[in-house]
């Protein structure tokens, strides 16, 4: 685990679901339906007008969320978590 208990921090870039590979770029607490809880701040690399919030505590989601590591072409860093997927 990373600062404060959470798996990521900002300026991962990971891959989320069918979201596709995203970066980290705030961690927030948000109201939703009345219930404060904190949020990982998502930009999509396929379209930087998207924001998407995913709960920093639900593990159920963070099943579906790994890191990417690799600082090589956008395309090369896809590839790579494509192939990697089933190891998280």
């Amino acid at each position: 685990m990373k600062d404060g208990g959470r798996m990521f921090q900002v300026n991962d870039t990971i891959m989320y679901g069918t979201q596709g590979i995203c970066k980290i770029v705030e961690i927030t607490q948000k109201d939703f339906l009345g219930t404060k809880k904190e949020y990982y701040v998502l930009k999509p690399m396929s379209d930087s007008g998207a924001t998407l919030f995913a709960p920093v505590n639900n593990e159920k989601q963070m099943e579906n969320i790994f890191i990417c590591r690799m600082s090589v072409s956008l395309k090369k860093q896809k590839e790579f978590c494509m192939m990697n997927s089933n190891m998280y």
